[in-house]
């Protein structure tokens, strides 16, 4: 059977109290161990054993060189970073070219390109798990061997476990020594090519288009040697005890784990344009452009299946020395738990296309009045077949007024700049967490129990999935004051969300009480406030600095659930929005202090509940918070 609490983490404090609670340890030799753990600090060994000083060199080249006709430019980066974490740090290069030729007086050609290579190093530790550690617990004995950081209740281990007779004896973990017996690398090799064509067919009138297409390749490997705690942990843990008996069968080799995972991502541009911008008789200025563009993205993943009893130098794997588990063979953990070994790889496939038409028209009179107008209709192939849905038009207009052009501010020295812009009209947005169509994700390997390859349901579907929509009116001012000494701007802006994505009740007749939909509505009403100042110093030396100020009031103005459970509130996300509250409200339980040793919250008619059982109840009856 299993071993209660014995895969917890506990620190030296901590095990002393419990030893203490359970009867194994005197009063007397539990206040000494706590008294011994207040003189010990670990501040100097994390900075000795697991941090770095931070070090970047950057070395960079470039050539250019130009003619009548021809502009040429190549420039090369090489830079090496070393973070504040030891065994962590990256090395990229990147070239980056581009040229652009004037073929004739009505053609321009432009090519560009860029490779990257970069390959980072994350073997040390994260912030995170410094801040695991407790401040007392050291990293170093006086000898300087390394420390136990425990990773288990020990006591028990010592009283139940017969460790000695696991493939590895020593079940220690130590943060400076894990650092040293890993290497967590992330390589990737990045193209991008680009090419372009301007056609110029009168005064003012011009032809673009433009084509782009990169290539992104990422390769994730993570070597484990048997030193590291990761290594020990999964090979001891998967071994099989007999508790009765007291045989140990071990089901993964003794050695080096790999892990290996590879991303590739595909993409192409195309944008085509005409664009026509002129000034008629020093008054009239015309600025106008509309094209269609397509986009075509493939995201692909390779996951190769972990790698036990692996060497790095021979290039040789180990084999399983009672198969991977599964019906017809069950294999058992140290617990007594049926488990699967994976020895399957993993494969994700995902296109993203899109289609955009655009037009953009501004039109000014003497340099003073803007009316500006545009409108666009996108579609993503992740919205609905239907048509009615796929294609979304959206459109937006506005008016400026350049004010300290007008005769009457003239004589107005103090006043540099003073525009006034009103602007109002829809954008649009795509949510990737649903889908159109059912959707369910296969497992890699077939199930333990049945033997069975398993699914799960991803989504349930939304055959109405289509474009969220946001009706946006801004209305602003910007301003330079004192020759631009002084300058800023001010916005105020209403954002209301329609068919925006949300989790919403439905009937249970569907196979499921709750799905994603095109069902809410939420407003976001604000102002903006930027004040800048620029000042000279010395002849060439100047300094620019400025100060923002906002305040956003969000809203759920409209969304259906029938009932919430306290769970789901907590949990967050779009599953915790709530007609009349913010969107971004975090909802905790409301704490109701220690009862009986157990810290513990309100449940349902104040009843109390502690932090290990599940709180019930629909949330209007629970005395929970948010804000």
């Amino acid at each position: 059977g299993s071993i209660p609490y014995s895969q917890y983490a506990w620190s030296s404090g901590t095990v002393a109290l419990s030893e203490h609670f359970l009867g194994y340890m005197t009063a007397a030799e539990r206040d000494a161990v706590l008294a011994g753990l207040s003189r010990q600090s670990n501040k100097q060994q994390i900075r000795d054993l697991l941090l770095d000083n931070p070090a970047t060199q950057q070395y960079n080249l470039s050539l250019s060189g130009s003619s009548g006709r021809m502009t040429n430019m190549v420039s090369l980066l090489f830079e090496k970073n070393k973070s504040n974490f030891k065994n962590t740090g990256y090395e990229k290069y990147l070239l980056n070219f581009r040229s652009v030729a004037n073929v004739t007086k009505w053609l321009d050609l432009n090519i560009g390109g860029m490779l990257n290579y970069h390959k980072a190093d994350s073997s040390g530790m994260r912030l995170a798990d410094i801040q695991g550690l407790s401040p007392y617990d050291l990293l170093q004995n006086p000898d300087g061997s390394f420390t136990d950081i425990q990773q288990y209740y020990l006591p028990i281990l010592k009283r139940s476990v017969p460790t000695g007779g696991f493939p590895y004896a020593d079940w220690s973990y130590n943060p400076a020594r894990e650092i040293n017996s890993r290497k967590l690398t992330r390589t990737q090799l990045n193209a991008r090519v680009m090419a372009g064509l301007t056609v110029k067919l009168m005064k003012g009138l011009s032809l673009d288009s433009k084509f782009q297409y990169e290539f992104f390749n990422n390769l994730i490997r993570g070597l484990y040697d048997e030193n590291s705690f990761y290594v020990r942990r999964r090979v001891n843990e998967a071994t099989s005890w007999n508790q009765t008996t007291g045989m140990l069968s071990p089901n993964i080799p003794k050695g080096s784990i790999l892990e290996q995972n590879r991303y590739r991502t595909q993409g192409y541009n195309w944008r085509n344009s005409v664009s026509y911008n002129n000034i008629f008789r020093r008054q009239h200025e015309v600025n106008f452009i509309a094209g269609v563009e397509i986009a075509n993205q493939v995201l692909e993943f390779f996951g190769s299946p972990v790698t036990y009893g692996y060497n790095d130098e021979a290039l040789t794997s180990g084999i399983f020395p009672n198969g991977p588990g599964g019906t017809f063979k069950t294999i058992q953990d140290w617990q007594g738990n049926n488990f699967l070994i994976p020895y399957g790889n993993t494969f994700a496939y995902r296109t993203n296309r899109y289609f955009s038409s655009f037009a953009n028209l501004a039109y000014t009179w003497r340099s003073k009045y803007t009316a500006s107008g545009s409108f666009r209709t996108d579609a993503s192939n992740i919205i609905a077949k239907d048509p009615k849905y796929r294609y979304s038009p959206f459109w937006s207009a506005g008016l400026a007024w350049a004010a300290h052009r007008e005769n009457f501010f003239r004589n107005a020295t103090f006043l540099n700049r003073l525009n006034l812009r009103a602007t109002y009209g829809y954008n649009g947005n795509e949510d990737r967490t649903t889908s159109f169509m059912p959707l369910i994700a296969v497992s890699a390997v077939p199930n333990a129990y049945t033997n069975d390859n398993t699914a799960t349901i991803t989504s349930f579907g939304n055959p109405s999935l289509r474009w969220e929509k946001t009706a946006t009116w801004n209305i602003g001012l910007d301003y330079g004051l004192f020759g631009n000494v002084l300058f800023g701007k001010i916005d105020l802006y209403s954002k209301y969300g329609k068919d925006q994505i949300a989790q919403v009740s439905i009937p249970a007749i569907n196979g499921t009480t709750s799905q994603k939909l095109n069902n809410a509505e939420i407003s976001n009403r604000g102002i903006e406030v930027e004040i800048g100042t620029q000042q000279r110093i010395a002849n060439r030396i100047s300094w620019q600095g400025n100060v923002n100020f906002a305040y956003n009031r969000n809203r759920i103005e409209k969304l259906f659930v029938a009932n919430y459970s306290a769970s789901t509130l907590t949990s967050g996300g779009s599953a915790s929005y709530v007609q009349g509250a913010n969107a971004n409200d975090i909802w905790r339980y409301r704490y109701a202090g220690v009862h009986d040793g157990q810290p513990m919250v309100y449940g349902d008619k104040g009843q109390l509940y502690n932090f290990f059982t599940f709180t019930p109840g629909d949330w209007e009856e629970l005395p929970a918070e948010h804000g």
